[in-house]
């Protein structure tokens, strides 16, 4: 079985960009993207914002149509500022059986919310 390390070292980037990447809504509002679905572990996510500041909510959950987490959801925030960037790097990786995320404020100052994750098969 490999170790910790190897797989964090393999894991898997992903981004997404709410101004550009078409997204659900919740409430009209907030820009909102499954990022990743079916079990994984999630070793870092990261958000900075372009012109702006932005923040997003992100949770453990898979989106069931209804594009609205539970309020007993467990998330995570990431916030930040035009000039900084807000990141998360877990030293175990965190276990999510869905990363669902929220953008609550932000929307057009271009925020990218960076994540990366395990592949289910990891790559050596």
């Amino acid at each position: 079985m490999p170790s910790r390390i190897s797989q964090t070292t393999h894991s898997i980037p992903g981004i997404w960009t709410p101004d550009t990447d078409s997204a659900n809504v919740i409430s009209g509002t907030y820009p909102a993207k499954q990022l990743v679905t079916g079990g994984r572990e999630v070793t870092v996510l990261k958000l900075v914002s372009g012109s702006g500041a932005a923040h997003v909510d992100l949770y453990n959950w898979i989106d069931d149509g209804t594009h609205l987490p539970p309020a007993n959801a467990l998330n995570w925030v990431l916030d930040c500022g035009s000039s900084n960037n807000d990141t998360q790097t877990f030293a175990s990786p965190l276990q999510f059986k869905g990363l669902f995320a929220v953008l609550t404020e932000g929307s057009g100052s271009d925020p990218e919310v960076c994540f990366s994750v395990i592949p289910t098969t990891p790559t050596y």
